[in-house]
């Protein structure tokens, strides 16, 4: 069965499914949900032999596991962001060396996470890959 506790993606994804309300009515995000049937799947065609078969699944893997990656930049871009009033509203027009403490941990965050994000990001639409890393310069 599903686990409540893990680590790396699993977790994050956990996070932010209670974050963006994409919990599965099992009990884990949406997201772990879909990881686990496609990585059973996944090793069930590996295992006939079935390697042509097994690609698709993997770009499916893919793009689960890329949902929290997206969940993260958003959360922490809008944190982030002086207009908003998350960890930043009160930073206004100052640099990561004066701005709080909050702030600089949010604007941070929402960067590790774009950086994961802005390749696959820059494959789908540079254009908005660009306004991303943009707006969080």
């Amino acid at each position: 069965g599903l686990q409540k506790e893990g680590t790396l993606i699993w977790e994050l994804s956990e996070k932010r499914g209670k974050d963006f309300g994409t919990l599965d009515t099992t009990g884990p995000s949406k997201a772990n949900v879909g990881l686990v049937t496609d990585f059973k799947s996944g090793r069930d065609k590996i295992i006939a032999a079935d390697c042509a078969g097994a690609e698709p699944v993997i770009d499916d893997i893919i793009k689960k596991m890329t949902i929290p990656l997206i969940q993260g930049t958003i959360k922490y871009a809008w944190k982030a962001d002086p207009a908003n009033a998350g960890d930043c509203s009160a930073d206004a027009g100052k640099t990561a060396l004066t701005a709080s403490d909050d702030c600089v941990k949010s604007w941070t965050e929402g960067w590790a996470f774009a950086a994961a994000l802005l390749p696959q990001l820059d494959q789908c639409d540079p254009e908005v890959a660009s306004v991303v890393r943009h707006n969080l310069d």
